[in-house]
């Protein structure tokens, strides 16, 4: 289907350089809604771009191949207004949506919006992306149409859980903390960050925290001892990182391998806050198991088998990350 931004439609864009993405993907992919994902740039810059935005954007633009974009009509596309930054906000979403399926390689990102005022697509707003840094070890996966349509989907919950004040307090804050590890380069920050994103969820409590976080993230990483034995070296972990101790004594049993052994606990940490937050945000059930702490202390107190019938199949995160990770690109 063909792409345009049409007189008097107002648009978003995220435009991401060099993403990996899979052989073959060049037709616009209508995602629904306004949102789309391109593989070529929505509009030539014209000279008068070129020198309004700078060398250095223009380039970062032209060079770009993944384009998330969001459009909507407007009775004012000569204004810059909420409706741009409503738009701003959707494929922003989309954009987070992206990284929550998997590990992506881009280099940069660029964000911009304006409106087709009369024929003449205008730019009236641009800036970088805060820079996104992949768990160090771990290779990428190339975006396909089913990671962008899932995308989609999780953006749809990205949007919900951010739409009614007083609502989803505690998913909001995960998310953000989920977000925080994606922007940490440094290891044991990104798993401090993780293991909290998980911990909105498991909604610990103060001196049952080891306890609860162990017990209750098997219901996401599986009912067994190896799942046991690795949450809680994650916790373990989290804490020592949240009293501002180095990782390694704790984990000073995998000599000489210690410093491999963290980063890809630090991988593991945010794969499964990745898991928890796609599972939840994918599903509008699930997002109302834990709009609340109410729900989401009535949740936990179910039975096992209830969650589990509520939350589906766990993830071996040991099995599913393992294969990814090489020590090579330490």
């Amino acid at each position: 289907m063909p792409f345009a931004i049409r007189n008097a439609e107002k648009y978003a864009c995220i435009a991401l350089e060099n993403a990996g993405t899979v052989n073959g993907l060049a037709d616009p992919i209508d995602l629904g809604d306004g949102l789309w994902a391109l593989f070529a740039a929505p509009f030539p810059l014209d000279e008068t771009w070129r020198k309004w935005l700078g060398f250095l954007r223009s380039q970062d633009f032209e060079r770009s191949n993944l384009f998330l974009v969001a459009v909507a009509p407007s009775r004012y596309p000569e204004v810059l207004d909420g409706e741009n930054e409503a738009l701003s906000q959707k494929v922003l979403a989309l954009f987070y949506g992206l990284l929550l399926q998997d590990v992506p390689f881009f280099e940069s990102g660029l964000s911009l919006s304006g409106a087709n005022v009369e024929g003449r697509i205008d730019i009236r707003r641009v800036s970088k992306l805060e820079p996104f840094y992949r768990p160090l070890g771990v290779r990428w996966a190339r975006i396909d149409e089913v990671w962008l349509r899932n995308a989609r989907a999780a953006a749809t919950g990205i949007q919900s859980i951010h739409a009614v004040n007083g609502q989803f307090e505690r998913l909001r804050h995960g998310l953000h903390a989920w977000l925080r590890a994606w922007m940490e380069y440094y290891g044991d920050e990104k798993l401090h960050q993780g293991v909290r994103a998980v911990e909105a969820v498991v909604k610990t409590e103060q001196g049952r925290g080891q306890r609860l976080f162990v017990h209750r993230g098997q219901l996401f990483a599986g009912n067994n001892s190896n799942a046991q034995a690795l949450l809680e070296e994650l916790y373990n972990l989290r804490n020592a990182v949240e009293h501002m101790n180095p990782m390694q004594p704790l984990l000073a049993k995998y000599a000489p391998d210690v410093d491999a052994i963290a980063s890809l606990r630090a991988y593991q940490a945010f794969e499964l806050a990745s898991e928890v937050y796609r599972r939840i945000l994918m599903d509008p059930s699930l997002q109302q198991t834990f709009a609340s702490d109410t729900s989401t202390d009535a949740f936990w107190q179910q039975l096992w088998a209830d969650q589990v019938k509520a939350w589906g199949p766990a993830v071996d995160i040991a099995a599913k990350t393992t294969p990814r990770f090489n020590r090579g690109l330490l």
